[in-house]
């Protein structure tokens, strides 16, 4: 009797255990990122996400289905998610091919892979928007906050043509979740404004942000454009923000080249010559030296014609931070760039070893990398009033649209690389 008791025992801990065993394994499932995208001119890319990564290259399956006819109405980049060894997320893009009337499809997962299985969000619909579907959306999905920044959305028709707002139209601002820098400590939003305002008869807002603090792993802000009634979502509507904090340019520099964009654009727009104004060798240096980014001692040793501009060791001193064009690279709008504006004590505007004007005078600076990686820094030189011949007379024609500076829109680019 007891060996049958003993029996039973063991036979119902082997079974427990075996129960155990099974309840307990965890198969890691596939899921699509969103349960829906929205697809007007242009590009979207649908998300797989995988609770773990395989080992080796695993494909998953898609079925297509719904009005929208590939070919005539959208490709796809492939019928299949492609998730790599090691790697969590898989990506497939859908690109719009004619934008005339609305249209949806749903991208389904066909069977898992061996070692996972298909999670509930298994399915996600497509919404291809009519050509006249109002979209709203940021002007880009990634942009760099120093001291602070202004972002912009815009307003399109989904055939990319431009939208008008009819009246006054604000778009709320979020901060996302998967942000990693937190507002009130590593930034926030100008005088506390979360909303962007499209006047009326226009197509674009803008908000801003403001820098407070960088901190290691604590440098990106994700801003999420809110559900508004009416329109639809573009292709960015988030906007990927990384705190660089503000630029400091303590060290020597010495001459590169005047910036070849800027060079030819002078040359075939203006038919002038920068050789005129601005020269110099790599044995040409100049050099911050300050505690901080608000104030340095500058000191320069040129012996090219730049050294007509820089005359002389002065101070230099922060002023702000501005948006500038690059007008001479094409494009339309121009790329924008953020300079940092400097004053500087000692400069002949005249930028003439004949004709003196020594003057204090403004400067936009900024840090960038080449191809080979080297650090350059680039001189914006605006505030000027050039003396040579062509020159001078460009100065005279600027006169009838006056900036501030003058030249405020007729810059010379210089490219300095760092020595130390």
């Amino acid at each position: 009797m007891r060996k049958f008791i003993y029996a039973l025992l063991v036979t119902l801990v082997a079974i427990t255990t075996s129960c155990s065993t099974s309840d307990n394994t965890v198969v890691p499932q596939l899921n699509l990122g969103q349960a829906a995208y929205t697809l007007a001119n242009g590009t979207v890319k649908i998300k797989l996400e995988a609770d773990a990564a395989p080992t080796t290259t695993v494909s998953v399956p898609v079925t297509i289905s719904g009005t929208a006819a590939e070919g005539t109405d959208y490709t796809i980049s492939g019928k299949s998610f492609e998730l790599k060894a090691g790697e969590k997320e898989a990506f497939i893009t859908l690109t719009r091919v004619t934008v005339k009337d609305s249209k949806t499809l749903t991208v389904t997962l066909g069977a898992a892979p061996q070692g996972f299985e298909n999670g509930t969000m298994n399915y996600t619909t497509v919404n291809l928007l009519g050509k006249d579907a109002a979209v709203f959306s940021f002007e880009n999905y990634a942009d760099q906050l120093t001291l602070s920044k202004t972002y912009t959305i815009v307003l399109q028709k989904a055939d990319g043509s431009i939208y008008n707002a009819s009246t006054a139209t604000e778009f709320e601002v979020e901060v996302d979740p998967s942000s990693t820098a937190v507002e009130g400590t590593h930034f926030k939003f100008t005088n506390n404004v979360k909303t962007i305002t499209v006047n009326a008869n226009k197509s674009k807002g803008t908000i801003s942000l403001d820098f407070l603090k960088l901190e290691t792993g604590k440098n990106t802000i994700v801003l999420k454009l809110k559900e508004k009634t009416g329109f639809n979502y573009g292709n960015n509507d988030k906007l990927t923000v990384t705190i660089v904090g503000p630029t400091t340019f303590n060290g020597t520099w010495a001459f590169s080249e005047v910036s070849p964009a800027n060079k030819a654009w002078w040359a075939h727009d203006w038919s002038a010559n920068t050789d005129d104004l601005v020269t110099g060798t790599s044995a040409d240096q100049i050099k911050f030296e300050g505690s901080s980014y608000q104030s340095y001692t500058f000191t320069p040793t040129i012996s090219g014609k730049l050294k007509n501009y820089f005359t002389s060791a002065c101070a230099a001193t922060f002023v702000n931070e501005r948006q500038e064009k690059m007008q001479e690279e094409g494009g339309m709008p121009p790329r924008e760039v953020t300079l940092s504006v400097l004053k500087f004590d000692k400069i002949n505007t005249n930028i003439s070893a004949t004709d003196s004007k020594v003057q204090a005078a403004v400067v936009g600076f900024r840090i960038f990398k080449n191809d080979n990686s080297e650090e350059i820094l680039e001189c914006t030189i605006y505030d000027y009033e050039p003396t040579a011949d062509t020159w001078k007379d460009i100065y005279e024609v600027m006169k009838y649209e006056p900036s501030d500076p003058l030249m405020l829109t007729a810059p010379i680019r210089v490219y300095f690389k760092r020595v130390k």
